[in-house]
C-alpha cells in the first residue's frame, strides 16, 4: 500500500510500547539472522537486539519515512521494499516477525508465501494482527463500517480465518489472542503532532521519564477489538 506522509509521520510506533509478541519468542530458539517485516519506526528492533544480542537484524519497510525514522532509532540494516516481494535469496532468516502488518498489505497470501520463502527450513515466523469482533468499532470508518485504522486493507473475523493463511509449508505452534488496549496519552500525543504542535514527533517520548512511561501505561480494552499472534514453524 502506499503510506501517506502525514501518515507515516504522525501515527508513531512508540519505543516504549512493550511488544505483543515479547512472550511468543519461547519457541524461537537462537536465531543468528532475524527479519523485522514491516519494522515502521523501529519499535521491535530495541527489545530483539536485546533478547537477542549476537543475532543480525535486518529491518523492511514500504515507507521511505519510516526507513528513514527506523535508522534513526536501530543500528541495523534498513532496507526499503515491498513485503510481497521481498528483496532477499531463499532461506536466509532463521526468524521472520512481522507486527500489524499483514492487514495493511493488498494481498495477505503472497505476504505468507514471502515470509515462508525466505525463511530456513524449521525457521519461525511470528506474525500478529487485528481480529475484530461481531460488535468491534473504532473511531475510523472505512467502506461504510468501523475499522481500528483507515488504512487497513482487512480486519480478520475469526480465529480461523488467519490461520487459514499460513498453509501446508508451515506448522502452527502457537495461537494467542489478547485485547487491544486503547491509550489515551498516545491519543493525544499523535492528535498533538499532526497539528504541529508536536513537532518533530519523538518515537521515545513516554520512555524519558517515569511520569509519561505512567501515563502510556494507562490503557482502556477497545470495544470489539484483539490482537491475534501466530507462530509458525517452515517444515
Amino acid at each position: 500500500m502506499q503510506y501517506e506522509p502525514d501518515y507515516s509521520r504522525n501515527q508513531i510506533h512508540f519505543l516504549a510500547q512493550r511488544p505483543e509478541w515479547l512472550p511468543r519468542l519461547e519457541k524461537a530458539g537462537q536465531p543468528r539472522a532475524i527479519l523485522d517485516l514491516g519494522a515502521g519506526g523501529g519499535r521491535n528492533i530495541a527489545c530483539l537486539q536485546k533478547v537477542f544480542p549476537d543475532a543480525t537484524v535486518t529491518a523492511l519497510d514500504v515507507s521511505h519515512i519510516r526507513c528513514t525514522l527506523c535508522r534513526r532509532t536501530a543500528d541495523v540494516g534498513v532496507v526499503c521494499g515491498d513485503a510481497v516481494r521481498l528483496p532477499f535469496q531463499d532461506a536466509i532468516f532463521d526468524l521472520v516477525l512481522s507486527t500489524q502488518v499483514i492487514e495493511h498489505v493488498p494481498d495477505d497470501r503472497a505476504f505468507v508465501i514471502e515470509a515462508t520463502r525466505v525463511l530456513r527450513r524449521d525457521g519461525q515466523m511470528i506474525v500478529s494482527s487485528v481480529l475484530r469482533l461481531p460488535r468491534g468499532w473504532y473511531f475510523h470508518r472505512r467502506g461504510g463500517r468501523w475499522v481500528l485504522d483507515p488504512t487497513h486493507e482487512r480486519e480478520y473475523e475469526s480465529e480461523a480465518e488467519f490461520a487459514s493463511l499460513f498453509d501446508r509449508s508451515l506448522r502452527i505452534l502457537e495461537t494467542a489472542i489478547e485485547p487491544v488496549q486503547f491509550s489515551p496519552a498516545r491519543f493525544v500525543y499523535r492528535a498533538l503532532a499532526r497539528r504541529g504542535v508536536v513537532g518533530p514527533p519523538d518515537p521515545g517520548f513516554f520512555a524519558r521519564t517515569a511520569l509519561t512511561g505512567a501515563l502510556e501505561k494507562w490503557g482502556l480494552p477497545v470495544p470489539g477489538y484483539r490482537i491475534i499472534t501466530v507462530v509458525a514453524q517452515k517444515v
